[in-house]
């Protein structure tokens, strides 16, 4: 935007929310203030109060591609009031570019001395922007050198009553001469319109064009037309543009999700896996309604995060958010997701802030993997039981609450009578669907609290917490034994496939949680001795030395 200060009126870029972008040094003189000094001030603190609800329902309601005009008066740096017409045109972008004219009073033309009209003519003459005034007779009455050097020609024609003719050699360079002609002639009639747009050269430049009337008083004298040679300009912005589609393209298709907002928590950005997530489709979404399509939670999954602490809004207020663990559940579906989120504010240069913007990134493959890995590091992968590790954890916490309860828990440690049979006639692959069963047979003869393991092979080891005497652990352990001798027996009848169990008790047999399982393994070992499909306690006399 460097080309408003080769314009030869005082001009001035503003943002969307009216502030001074830019100013050139005319302008800067017109209203008595240093170029720094105007930048990020409203137009409106130049205004009265009675002018400034008009000037902002003109802004608001300013058309692309075409000019507004508006006399009013200014209050400059100096405390002094100047009657200033505004010519106000937005360009792409929704950048407005404003030119200011001063109106002059019979007063004030009384006072601009021979020397100034002198200086004035050089400033035109040497303006860095290129000039044709075409009178009201359709004649150029002026051309000033930049014009010849910016449309590269030896000089503009005499002052021909042919408009056509005197401009040959300018349109000569133009793509579109017809075109550009046609808007020359439309706008020599006497008219208040003030016009801006680009024109292409066949030379590959492109040259931004500005033209406005010069009155005198109430009567029509000619019209200025100022070119500028926007090319690198307009490569620098299509470059940009390039970038930003490029940018936007790899955004929307990257596997994150990824939201921005602008200041007022207006969406700026929204891709589509962050739509996905947010159980949102293009039919659907709308920016202000996304935060009522789905509910964010904590990490557990249950405790539900309020509006205000979701983590756009935080960032937003000045929080950093890194690698936050949260759950999101989508109000169609019903579907739940794990996100890792992460973000902050945006500042541009000024440390103005722009926005913020959040990644949210999909763990739910990565948890369900972490569960997965945590029950395959506690549980036997053929029958889902406790491994060993998750048993003798258990059954330390059983000891423990039976210690502080003055209760009894009972060991049972068992393996299958003949199983190597069905492996060695059926194959592993039998032996492993006989073992799934005897675990679901197993199962359904225990209570709620009451835990089995496989030890490895067609070894199992149970505990029985919360039992009061003997007799409960003797009451299990048969009912075990009988169930598998009957169900096994009904699906394999040609294998005679027996259980022999010992039993151990805390704190009758021992203590300690390791003495109570070896116990357990002992008595097992008895009850084979005494001729298989039966259950023993430990004898006392077996009963291994007591672990401290």
């Amino acid at each position: 935007m460097d080309f408003i200060h080769h314009l030869p009126k005082p001009t001035l870029l503003l943002r969307e929310d009216s502030t001074i972008l830019q100013a050139n040094q005319i302008a800067s003189d017109l209203l008595k203030l240093e170029i720094f000094d105007l930048m990020g001030r409203r137009i409106s603190s130049f205004l009265n109060d009675g002018n400034k609800a008009v000037f902002h329902d003109i802004f608001n309601r300013l058309p692309d591609n075409q000019v507004r005009k508006w006399t009013t008066d200014l209050r400059c740096g100096d405390n002094t009031s100047k009657n200033i017409t505004l010519f106000l045109s937005r360009l792409p972008g929704h950048t407005v570019i404003i030119q200011l004219h001063e109106e002059w009073t019979e007063q004030n033309l009384q006072t601009i001395p021979d020397s100034s009209i002198k200086l004035l003519e050089a400033q035109y003459q040497h303006a860095h922007a290129g000039l044709i005034m075409i009178g009201q007779n359709r004649e150029v009455i002026y051309a000033n050198e930049e014009l010849n050097r910016l449309w590269n020609i030896p000089e503009l024609g005499s002052q021909s009553p042919d408009l056509k003719q005197s401009l040959a050699p300018v349109i000569d360079k133009v793509k579109a001469p017809e075109k550009f002609l046609e808007k020359i002639n439309r706008y020599c009639e006497p008219s208040d319109i003030a016009t801006s747009d680009e024109i292409a050269l066949k030379d590959e430049r492109f040259l931004l064009q500005h033209s406005y009337p010069i009155y005198n008083d109430n009567l029509y004298l000619a019209r200025l037309w100022h070119f500028i040679d926007i090319t690198e300009f307009k490569k620098a912005n299509q470059l940009i543009n390039r970038q930003q589609k490029f940018l936007q393209a790899v955004l929307e298709n990257i596997q994150d999700g990824i939201v921005a907002c602008d200041t007022d928590y207006r969406l700026t950005f929204f891709n589509q896996a962050g739509r996905k997530l947010h159980g949102l489709n293009d039919y659907t979404f709308t920016s202000e309604k996304w935060t009522e399509k789905y509910q964010l939670y904590k990490e557990d999954g249950l405790t539900p995060t309020p509006r205000e602490k979701h983590p756009l809004f935080r960032v937003l207020q000045g929080e950093t958010v890194y690698n936050e663990e949260m759950v999101i559940k989508t109000m169609e579906s019903g579907e739940s997701r794990n996100l890792r989120a992460s973000g902050k504010a945006i500042y541009d240069d000024s440390d103005h802030k722009l926005g913020a913007v959040i990644s949210f990134h999909d763990i739910t493959d990565l948890k369900t993997a972490q569960q997965k890995l945590q029950h395959m590091a506690y549980h036997d992968a053929l029958t889902g039981l406790p491994n060993r590790r998750l048993f003798h954890i258990l059954l330390e916490q059983a000891v423990s609450q039976a210690r502080r309860n003055q209760e009894k828990v009972g060991v049972c440690f068992f393996d299958l009578d003949n199983f190597k049979s069905v492996n060695d006639s059926l194959g592993h692959d039998a032996g492993d669907k006989m073992l799934i069963k005897v675990t679901k047979i197993v199962r359904d003869c225990l209570r709620a609290s009451d835990m089995i393991c496989r030890w490895g092979g067609d070894e199992f080891v149970l505990a029985l917490p919360q039992i009061s005497h003997i007799e409960d652990a003797s009451y299990i352990a048969g009912k075990i034994c009988g169930a598998i001798e009957q169900e096994i027996a009904r699906i394999y009848p040609d294998f005679s496939i027996t259980t022999s169990m010992g039993v151990a008790l805390y704190p009758d047999h021992a203590s300690h949680p390791d003495n109570l399982i070896r116990s357990a393994d002992i008595a097992m070992y008895l009850a084979k001795q005494k001729g298989k499909n039966r259950f023993c306690f430990i004898a006392p006399e077996f009963i291994p030395e007591e672990k401290t």
